[in-house]
């Protein structure tokens, strides 16, 4: 795992997309996303500067495409679930935008 600009944590193992805004209403099911986390191969990880609480988490494949996010709907997550704190100086680090861009290309007909 490694740590990023503005608290993001790389950690090799997972990922996920936030949905796009719809000016309609939509009423769907989503089954659990835990069906993804064997296609993560890395996480990168936001976290709370002070306490290296994580807040988010992406999920990325093997061709490091974003698979998942969290937490994200009902789905807390695997990382941001976990009672697990990071160290800044023991990981990788990403930048806030890059973080912030693999978040908003989520694609949400991942999961769906």
């Amino acid at each position: 795992m490694k740590l990023g600009s503005a608290g993001r944590i790389c950690c090799p193992q997972m990922s996920i997309r936030r949905p796009r805004a719809s000016p309609v209403n939509a009423y769907i099911v989503i089954s659990d996303p835990e069906y993804l986390y064997d296609r993560v191969t890395t996480w990168h990880v936001e976290t709370e500067a002070s306490t290296g609480k994580p807040l988010r988490e992406v999920g990325l494949d093997s061709a490091n495409r974003v698979v998942l996010i969290a937490p994200w709907l009902g789905n807390y997550g695997f990382i941001v679930d976990s009672p697990v704190t990071f160290n800044p100086v023991e990981y990788e680090h990403v930048s806030a935008e890059q973080f912030e861009q693999e978040w908003n290309s989520f694609d949400t007909t991942n999961v769906s």
